[in-house]
Formats: C-alpha cells, sequence, structure tokens
C-alpha cells in the first residue's frame, strides 16, 4: 500500500512519474487518494484507455411528451443503473453530458460487456404513469489520451475522446458502434463472436474528422 501522496514523489525520484501514473487507474487515485496524487491543472499522457459513450435516444422529444419530472425522474434511474453496470466490470465515470454518460475502461472486453449489458437492462425501465422506456446509442473507443484534473475530478481529452463521442453518434438505439481500433483487440473479436449478435459494418464520414472509418455496428435485442 501506498500513503496519499507518495506515488508521484515516489515515482519522481525515479524519473518515470507519467509511466507509473499511467499504470495506475486514474479513477481509483481520485477517489481513495483524493486530490493528493495529480495537483490541479496537472497533465499526464495515458496510452490505450477505451472510453465508452452513451445517449439517450429521442430524449428531447420524451421530456415533452411525459413531462420534465417524470422524464428526469426515469433518466436518474437510468444513471444509477449505469452506475452498477460499469462499476461491475471495471469501469469508472469520467462525466455526464446531459441524460448521456462518458466512462472509462482498460480492457476493451470490459467496456464491450458493460456496453451490451446496458443495452440489456436500460429498456427494462419504465416511468410507471406513462409506462415510457429509454433505449441508449452507445460508442467505444481506444487509443492515447490526455489526463487532466479539473474540478476535483480527472478527465481526458484529445483525439482519442472526440474520436468515441464521434462514433456513438452513428449508432442508433440498441446499438454498439465499434471503431476499427476496438476490432483490433483479440478479445473484442472474441467475445464478439462468441455472442454472435447482429452486425454491420459502414464506412462512415465521422464529423469534425478527417477521411472515412469502417464502423462496425452490433445491434443488441432489448429484453423480451
Amino acid at each position: 500500500k501506498v500513503a496519499p501522496g507518495k506515488v508521484e514523489q515516489l515515482a519522481s525520484q525515479i524519473d518515470v512519474a507519467p509511466t507509473l501514473l499511467g499504470l495506475l487507474d486514474f479513477q481509483y487515485q481520485s477517489r481513495f487518494f483524493g486530490n493528493d496524487i495529480l495537483a490541479p491543472g496537472a497533465e499526464f499522457s495515458v496510452q490505450n484507455l477505451v472510453f465508452l459513450f452513451t445517449d439517450v435516444v429521442g430524449s428531447t422529444a420524451m421530456y415533452e411528451r411525459i413531462g420534465d419530472a417524470a422524464a428526469f425522474a426515469l433518466v436518474r434511474r437510468h444513471f444509477d443503473a449505469l452506475a452498477d453496470i460499469y462499476a461491475k466490470h471495471n469501469g469508472a465515470l469520467v462525466k455526464t453530458i446531459g441524460d448521456a454518460i462518458m466512462a472509462v475502461f482498460r480492457r476493451g472486453d470490459d467496456a464491450l460487456r458493460a456496453a451490451i449489458e446496458m443495452h440489456e437492462r436500460i429498456p427494462s425501465l419504465r416511468e410507471e404513469s406513462t409506462d415510457a422506456r429509454l433505449a441508449l446509442r452507445i460508442g467505444l473507443h481506444r487509443g492515447p489520451c490526455i489526463a487532466v484534473t479539473a474540478n476535483d475530478r480527472i478527465d481526458y481529452f484529445g483525439t482519442t475522446v472526440n474520436t468515441a463521442a464521434r462514433v456513438q453518434s452513428v449508432a442508433e438505439g440498441q446499438e454498439v458502434a465499434l471503431s476499427p481500433a476496438m476490432l483490433e483487440l483479440p478479445e473484442v473479436r472474441a467475445q464478439l463472436a462468441e455472442r454472435r449478435l447482429p452486425a454491420r459494418t459502414a464506412e462512415l464520414k465521422l464529423k469534425g474528422l478527417s477521411g472515412r472509418h469502417a464502423v462496425s455496428i452490433i445491434t443488441v435485442p432489448p429484453p423480451a
């Protein structure tokens, strides 16, 4: 066990602070060691993290249809369910963005399992008086990024994060969009083969990014 504030100090003594910190889970540091590990505004390059973005399909129309209070209550319950799922699969919340979340994982197969379970569980939630239900679109991408401490949390920036958000935007309800970088992982390919979920591949132009990207999109049937 390492006392709070000691990780960066020890790492700096052997001149590998970014490498050592990159091997540790930043969200774990924030949760258990407070702000002693990374000073506010400190930046560290992190290699090959997996980012998961979700979005609620048709949320604007839902708020108008069933009312703000009922819609917000359902969205809040969905946040609780998502938290159970990404924690179960070794992920951590980076932030919420409206009714969406951004989560981070170290392993691609953990992120994919989390995404599939989200699609299996979220449609079972419903708003009692209107029977309104939710559907998600989810995107997964991996790669290097910049970790920055801000507002007592650790946030991530860079092309990898921007690409993950764009990949999510091409999915529809009950779909998971996976970038080519995700499909390079043997454990992800093995899980897809095992699941045998309906899939399609699309050569897409992602908003704000150059070139075309071969995104694989899988469909996860909602629970009966």
